[in-house]
């Protein structure tokens, strides 16, 4: 490597680093080239595969954290009382940091993937994400209703205005059913989100049909969905327990893992 070279690529790294800690600007627009690798990237990823293959393609993730996810059912048997049985899981939360996006990744304690997400993070590069379903999302560009699939559940957040948040559980019906989840994480680019005056102010969940009779919840829910930007995608293997899928637990609020990373966990990575 020439001098000449070595100081263009110091210098060429400061001035990257200036403008993307600048408050609310934008990183240098990629090219198309580099887009498309992204997404080749991201398309490719792989749950029940161990934590190193993230590494190798993103570096050391910027935050790891032990997670400990308490999840509640209700037993009911035969000629007995129904009793309240509660189970304890333990993860490993890893968060890459990249200008243009994130990527959460939760394994078990011998570093396997159980679940990852993806979440934009400006408006310049929207992922083209191929779901599970066969037809492909933008994340920070398409909305709920392009989705073309039926939720099982849905999850949001409207305790705070200008950290709404929500999403979409998703599961295939092929023989081995696989998990995704498309949401709106306020940490990410959101284009758009509409309102959901039926709604307000809490944190809720719901539990839909198989059949998808029953989805959405109503008009106002479905006009929410024509209005809404996703801009995070998450698969989750069958085995993760990190994604609450019980008819009254999230991934929003207070929960151990949110869909994407949360403003506690950003908020230690600047500290």
């Amino acid at each position: 490597m020439s001098m000449r070279f070595f100081f263009f690529l110091i210098l060429s790294l400061a001035v990257f680093g200036v403008a993307c800690s600048k408050k609310g600007s934008e990183p240098p627009a990629l090219t198309a080239e580099r887009k498309a690798e992204f997404d080749t990237t991201f398309n490719s990823l792989k749950l029940n595969v161990d934590i190193s293959e993230y590494n190798r393609v993103f570096g050391e993730p910027a935050l790891t954290l032990p997670r400990t996810v308490t999840i509640a059912n209700m037993v009911v048997r035969r000629h007995a009382p129904p009793r309240k049985v509660e189970e304890s899981f333990s993860y490993i939360e890893h968060l890459y940091v990249n200008p243009y996006f994130y990527v959460q990744v939760l394994t078990d304690e011998a570093g396997k993937v159980g679940m990852y997400s993806i979440t934009a993070r400006t408006a310049g590069y929207a992922p083209t994400i191929n779901t599970v379903f066969g037809h492909p999302i933008s994340l920070g560009k398409s909305v709920y209703e392009d989705l073309q699939a039926a939720a099982r559940k849905i999850g949001a957040d409207f305790t705070k205005p200008e950290q709404n948040a929500y999403y979409e559980i998703l599961v295939t019906n092929a023989e081995e059913p696989e998990i995704a989840v498309a949401g709106t994480n306020p940490l990410g680019y959101v284009e758009k989100v509409g309102n959901f005056p039926e709604k307000s102010d809490e944190i809720f969940v719901k539990w839909f049909l198989l059949t998808g009779t029953d989805f959405p919840m109503s008009e106002e829910h479905d006009t929410f969905r024509k209005n809404t930007t996703i801009n995070t995608y998450s698969r989750a293997a069958t085995w993760c327990r990190g994604l609450d899928n019980t008819g009254g637990g999230t991934n929003l609020g207070a929960a151990s893992i949110h869909i994407g990373p949360s403003p506690a966990q950003l908020a230690s990575i600047k500290k």
